[in-house]
């Protein structure tokens, strides 16, 4: 799928490279935005404490799966504000 996806946005560039050059401009902007973004998320996850990262993954499956997927889902949100607010990420 990420290939099929690379040479979409490869295609695109070339395509707009010859015939539409602002969209050319646009593209690799929105591209270098993409890598920034990406950048800052991996320096955040490197400079939060090993102690203060929520898994995610974990406590929305143990939610759900002990109070049903609405209520779970409810107390996932309300949990990880809480969190969120005390420092955790």
């Amino acid at each position: 799928m990420r290939l099929v996806t690379l040479a979409i946005l490869l295609g695109w560039l070339v395509i707009s490279y010859y015939v539409l050059n602002w969209a050319f401009c646009l593209s690799m902007l929105a591209i270098i935005l993409y890598l920034l973004f990406r950048v800052y998320r991996l320096v955040q996850r490197w400079m939060t404490p090993p102690g203060h990262r929520i898994k995610h993954g974990l406590l929305r499956g143990h939610l759900e799966q002990e109070y049903g997927t609405k209520e779970g889902g409810k107390l996932y949100k309300e949990l990880v504000g809480e969190l969120h607010r005390k420092g955790y990420r």
